[in-house]
């Protein structure tokens, strides 16, 4: 969100919500509908500000399968061979 207000202000506006990418579905189902239950009680303003931005339409979460995500290539145990 930073960089999108960074570079709004510079004149280059974004299309549409940020999206983030996870491997972690039961985090992005608790975003999209959060629900307090004894596994989830130590999560506060973190993901309330998440669930505030899904529901302005701010950002959008997508799952993405662990052995697609470019970023995660360097912290995953590498095979054998």
């Amino acid at each position: 969100m930073w960089i999108a207000a960074f570079l709004e202000e510079i004149g280059q506006k974004l299309e549409g919500p940020i999206q983030l990418q996870g491997d972690d579905q039961e985090a992005n189902a608790l975003a999209a509908n959060p629900e307090y239950h004894g596994k989830t009680k130590h999560i506060h303003d973190r993901q309330c500000f998440i669930t505030e931005m899904l529901e302005q339409k701010v950002i959008k979460v997508a799952y993405i399968p662990t052995k697609d995500m470019i970023a995660d290539t360097l912290t995953k145990p590498l095979l054998r061979e």
